[in-house]
C-alpha cells in the first residue's frame, strides 16, 4: 500500500502540477464568493463504523512542496483502503485536475497497481457526478483486485483505492466513502 501512496503522489503531481498558494487554508469558491470552507485533512473520513481503522495519515510531502493542500490516509480492516484528497483554490482548477487524473489513472505506471496489471473501466459509484472508476483486470496472488475511484467534489479531488475480493461489498464501501466526502464538501 505504501508503494501505492508514493506512486499516487507522483502520478497526482504529474497530472495536477503545482500551485502558487503555499498554505493549506481554505480558499474562495470559483465564483469569488466564500464557499464551504474545508481542507484536505478535514475531509478524510472516519470509517470506524465500517470496520476500518485509520492506520496512517499524513500530509503528502511532495504535494506540500508544490503548494498543494493534500492529505492521505490508509485504513485497515476487512479491506485495505487508501484515500488521498487534494483541495485546490477553485472548482475550475479542480475540474482540470480531475480530467487529467481520470486519464492518468486509466493507464497508471506499473508501480501503481502492480507490474503488468492493466486497469479496466469500472462503473463509478457516484453516478451523474464527476467520478471515474477503474478496477485491475486480474487479481493478485491472493485473489484480490484493486478498485480505484477518482472524483471531484467542489474544490476537492479525491482518489480512493480499495483492495479486496468481494465486488458487491467493495461497491458498498466505495459508495459510502465517496458519499461521506461529498457530504463534507457541501
Amino acid at each position: 500500500m505504501l508503494a501505492l501512496a508514493l506512486t499516487g503522489t507522483a502520478l497526482f503531481l504529474a497530472a495536477c502540477g503545482g500551485s502558487d498558494d503555499k498554505d493549506s487554508e481554505p480558499t474562495l469558491a470559483a465564483s469569488g464568493e466564500p464557499g464551504k470552507s474545508y481542507t484536505a485533512e478535514g475531509l478524510l473520513p472516519n470509517l470506524d463504523d465500517l470496520g476500518l481503522r485509520q492506520a496512517e495519515k499524513q500530509q503528502d510531502p511532495a504535494a506540500a512542496l508544490a503548494g498543494q493542500d493534500s492529505f492521505g490516509a490508509i485504513y485497515t480492516g476487512k479491506y485495505s483502503v487508501q484515500v488521498r484528497i487534494t483541495v485546490v483554490g477553485d472548482e475550475k482548477t479542480a475540474r482540470s485536475q480531475f480530467d487529467n487524473l481520470a486519464v492518468a489513472l486509466r493507464n497508471p505506471p506499473p508501480e501503481f497497481v502492480g507490474a503488468g496489471v492493466p486497469q479496466a473501466d469500472n462503473p463509478p459509484v457516484i453516478p451523474g457526478g464527476l467520478s471515474k472508476g477503474y478496477v485491475t483486470s486480474k487479481p493478485d496472488g491472493n485473489g484480490r483486485l484493486v478498485w480505484t475511484d477518482v472524483s471531484q467534489f467542489g474544490r476537492a479531488i479525491v482518489i480512493i483505492q480499495v483492495l479486496g475480493k468481494d465486488s458487491n461489498d467493495v461497491v458498498e464501501l466505495r459508495t459510502a466513502i465517496n458519499q461521506r466526502i461529498e457530504a463534507a464538501t457541501k
